[in-house]
């Protein structure tokens, strides 16, 4: 397991730490109505992960960060995702998850719709 690893942003390098279960909890616990989305968000939104946790494992802030061109960013975050691998499996579960259960409720959704169409046709 790598607990980090370098990566070069903007000329120099910087270390990509693997973020302990307090820190991961610090972001996915917070009120999600208090969340604001920014371009570096939507930028990473492939990659699975913030730019706050992005910068929270560089050591910077997002302030910092956001200087940065974009390509040098998402190379950063490739190596977030080689040194934080237990997080992105935990997020690819619940992505999967997530998508079951919208199925799920699109399945009874549309089991609903049809029942209510027979009784009302009767």
């Amino acid at each position: 397991m790598i607990d980090a690893k370098p990566a070069v942003l903007g000329g120099r390098e910087v270390v990509v730490s693997e973020l302990s279960v307090e820190q991961l909890d610090q972001f996915l616990l917070q009120d999600p109505k208090k969340y604001e989305s920014t371009t570096l968000d939507r930028l990473l939104n492939d990659k699975l992960v913030s730019g706050a946790l992005l910068a929270q494992a560089c050591g910077m802030s997002e302030e910092e960060l956001r200087k940065h061109k974009p390509s040098e960013i998402r190379q950063v975050a490739d190596v977030f995702q080689e040194v934080n691998p237990d997080f992105f499996e935990m997020a690819r579960r619940d992505v999967e998850e997530a998508r079951r259960l919208a199925e799920a409720v699109n399945s009874i959704g549309l089991q609903s719709e049809q029942l209510s169409g027979q009784t009302s046709a009767d």
